[in-house]
């Protein structure tokens, strides 16, 4: 942890509404540290960085292409 940084602190209930996560993986911690989810310890509290939570959800975020939009550029590829 960076001494210097000052973002706040939040909470796993803070956590699990912002990002949709199940409030398990967050207040579990083997479920926490199998997923390699971001947290500290502060004494007995658990807190969160929102800023390190939410690089951990877009690096394993997939996108879900619409079968579409799949099946026109399919199309567009197999015309070129």
């Amino acid at each position: 942890m960076n001494a210097l940084n000052s973002e706040p602190m939040v909470t796993a209930q803070a956590i699990s509404q912002q990002f949709a996560l199940p409030p398990s993986w967050l207040l579990r911690r083997a479920q926490r540290e199998a997923l390699g989810i971001p947290y500290y310890h502060i004494g007995h509290v658990l807190r969160f960085r929102q800023s390190e939570v939410e690089a951990w959800v877009k690096a394993r975020a997939t996108v879900i292409e619409p079968e579409a939009a799949r099946d026109d550029r399919e199309l567009l590829q197999s015309l070129l």
